[in-house]
């Protein structure tokens, strides 16, 4: 017989117990909480990186699928940053479309409870943005557009700087 069997009989089952609680078992550590699509996109600054549809659009023999080349540079270089506070800031970047475009716009963000939609709200106005994945490395935004009775996906997808 070992010696764990002779102390289970020696002792009794609860006597096992308390040696097993008192020699030096550790509790089970509290497991950390699986991160969410918010934690992804808290402190880093997001910038545009490509621009696909789909269905592509034809243009002559060729379809076009990446709309990024197609962006003025004064799009391509704007970036978001999301805080863990609840505030947004969107930044124009070096390059704007107008002049009289402010720099910034900052407001607050949340998402939806099944983390589908990120909403924004700048001073009583919200915007309601898709969301595509998420992850520590990608930020993908979804919209529809409807063309001559075409129904097109444009995924915007930002990385961090």
């Amino acid at each position: 017989m070992g010696w764990i069997s002779e102390h289970i009989q020696d002792a009794g089952y609860g006597g096992f117990l308390a040696f097993l609680l008192l020699s030096g078992c550790q509790a089970a550590e509290e497991l950390p909480r699986p991160l969410t699509k918010a934690d992804y996109l808290i402190g880093k600054d997001w910038a545009l990186a490509s621009v696909q549809v789909d269905p592509g659009f034809e243009r002559g023999p060729d379809i076009i699928t990446d709309l990024l080349p197609y962006y003025e540079a004064c799009r391509r270089d704007n970036s978001w940053r999301f805080e863990a506070t609840g505030q947004f800031c969107f930044d124009e970047g070096a390059s704007r479309c107008t002049a009289y475009d402010p720099q910034r716009i900052a407001g607050q963000w949340a998402l939806t409870t099944d983390e589908r939609k990120l909403v924004l709200t700048v001073h009583d106005d919200n915007v309601v943005l898709n969301l595509g994945a998420v992850t520590s490395q990608r930020l993908q935004l979804l919209s529809t557009l409807r063309e001559d009775g075409e129904v097109y996906t444009v995924t915007e997808t930002y990385l961090p700087r």
